[in-house]
């Protein structure tokens, strides 16, 4: 049975400002059981960092407390617990120190750390040479190899490369794994997906919702979402296109008619875009192609009406057009970084937009089996028939 390792009552900062206070975080309370990932998210300024930093005894609450058991390890911003005018060397048992690792502890397992870090060539140089991806894979493999009993991380892998991201995300799951007790705060929703069974969604310094991560991951989407500016295509002007039909608005779409921008692989999903065509006019031949790529521009999916043999035939005024997906096929991560929608009359391009809100997806039971990918399979899965016949 796991034992109670972190717990947080009442917790609340503020701020003195010039005409007023500022409360950062207001009635904040949980409890975090041993060997538990937990993940925190919430919009920039929600209070998420304030929580950590009276989590690690950095800032005093100005009312309720935070209790810990065992040792912690904190990865707050980069470079934190680094002299720059030090080496590499010496930060890891400067920053060791500071966690509380003994001199020969740190000795015993600094080979490990330059390994995990991947800094050994740059040692024995000052950190004011390394970059901050440098800065990053050296403060993580420090406190990853400390043996916390509780670990904080806050939001500093997205400077890390995306190998060393992966390599970071199969440590922190060891470490859960292990008995060590994980929060990890980001805006990456697959990440959090990924790592964490439990998540707290912080919203104007105050606790939203807490409970299992998919059920509050979609709870912060939707609010999100709802706050978001997703119309307003109309007066968009500086965009290409002969403007006979234009895109006036466009959203994702559950099964249940909601609006998110959180698909979960295998389930429903509808991409909506509402149009407008010029006033008097009807077009016909009109072909709708949308892209979602990945981050580095690389095409995963191309929906397009002409290519399924779909004619929307003559269109005047306003409408809707919709593109479902009976099962989605994309597995965790964030796509439409650089998402493409063209909307074409004939071969003349009416309407052109390069850049729509971010789309994120969650694991989902696919295949109806039970089993959901693990973080390093492919990032999209297909329906197969699996045979086996007897030798001849």
């Amino acid at each position: 049975m796991t034992s109670l390792v972190l717990r947080a009552h009442g917790l609340g900062k503020r701020y003195r400002l010039k005409h007023s206070t500022l409360w950062a975080l207001r009635d904040v309370s949980f409890d975090v059981q041993r060997g538990q990932m937990v993940g925190l998210i919430g919009h920039n300024g929600a209070g998420k960092s304030t929580l950590f930093k009276l989590l690690a005894r950095i800032t005093e609450p100005s009312e309720g407390y935070a209790g810990i058991k065992g040792r912690l390890a904190a990865l707050l911003e980069v470079g934190t617990g680094f002299h720059r005018e030090l080496t590499g060397r010496e930060n890891i048992y400067l920053n060791g120190s500071i966690l509380g690792m003994k001199k020969r502890e740190v000795d015993r397992k600094l080979d490990e750390i330059v390994a995990f870090a991947e800094v050994g060539p740059f040692l024995d140089s000052p950190v004011k040479y390394y970059s901050s991806g440098m800065y990053v894979r050296l403060a993580f493999a420090i406190a990853a190899h400390v043996a916390p009993d509780v670990l904080l991380i806050d939001e500093v892998l997205a400077v890390g490369d995306m190998a060393f991201q992966h390599k970071c995300r199969t440590k922190i799951k060891s470490l859960g794994s292990e008995g060590c007790t994980v929060l990890f705060v980001s805006h990456d929703l697959a990440s959090v997906r990924q790592l964490c069974s439990t998540t707290v969604w912080i919203h104007g310094g105050r606790v939203a919702a807490i409970g299992p991560t998919e059920d509050v991951v979609l709870q912060y989407s939707q609010a999100m979402l709802s706050a978001s500016q997703w119309a307003g295509l109309a007066d968009a002007q500086a965009r290409p296109g002969s403007g006979a039909i234009r895109v006036t608005n466009y959203w994702i779409e559950l099964e249940d008619g909601q609006k998110t921008d959180v698909l979960v692989t295998g389930k429903p999903a509808s991409f909506v875009l509402e149009y407008a065509t010029r006033a008097g006019q009807t077009v016909e031949g009109v072909r709708l192609s949308l892209q979602i790529q990945n981050e580095w521009g690389a095409s995963l999916l191309w929906l397009h009406n002409h290519m399924l043999g779909h004619d929307f035939g003559p269109l005047a005024g306003a409408g809707q057009l919709r593109c479902r997906i009976p099962r989605f096929p994309l597995t965790a991560g964030s796509y439409d970084v650089r998402a493409q929608l063209l909307l074409q009359v004939g071969s003349v391009v009416a309407d052109e937009l390069e850049t729509l809100p971010k789309l994120n997806v969650i694991d989902g039971d696919f295949y109806g089996s039970g089993y959901v990918r693990r973080v390093e399979n492919p990032i999209f899965l297909v329906d197969a028939d699996w045979s086996n016949e007897a030798g001849r």
